[in-house]
């Protein structure tokens, strides 16, 4: 029989786990809710995300023309890969010595591109950590090799 102790660390554990399920669907769920708000205009709706397919933001023009990439499985994909995207020389530049869009390059990336890389587009900057920390968490739920 186990000791009192252990069987109590075992339970918190499992519900500790349980918690950080829910957590990241809450942060995801709030990602969806500030990506929709800020990303979507630039780079349209995520793809796996049907959801988000409504007849108001079917007229949006960035779905249509975007003036970014598309971000629909960009956790974990290289920089700059997108063929039919125009990157900036500075982008292009930057994407020589490859890299793969994470938590860390995303959050540095939202926060201040122009820090992140001299030059770039981009030109929005999410200074609030918690947004970006959701906003990731949602493109990490629809990125193909991460979804549940």
């Amino acid at each position: 029989m186990k000791p009192a102790w252990r069987a109590l660390a075992a339970a918190l554990t499992g519900a500790a786990a349980l918690c950080g399920g829910a957590a990241a669907a809450d942060d995801a769920a709030a990602g969806r809710a500030h990506y929709l708000e800020t990303c979507m205009r630039c780079h349209g709706l995520l793809k796996a995300d049907t959801d988000s397919w409504t007849p108001h933001n079917l007229v949006n023009p960035a779905i249509a023309s975007p003036q970014g990439p598309a971000l629909s499985d960009i956790y974990g994909r290289p920089a700059g890969i997108v063929e039919t995207y125009g990157y900036s020389r500075s982008f292009r530049e930057a994407a020589e010595n490859p890299w793969t869009w994470d938590a860390d390059s995303l959050d540095g990336w939202i926060a201040d591109s122009q820090a992140f890389i001299r030059g770039t587009t981009m030109f929005v900057k999410i200074p609030d950590e918690s947004a970006r920390a959701a906003i990731i968490a949602y493109l990490r739920r629809f990125a193909p090799w991460t979804r549940e």
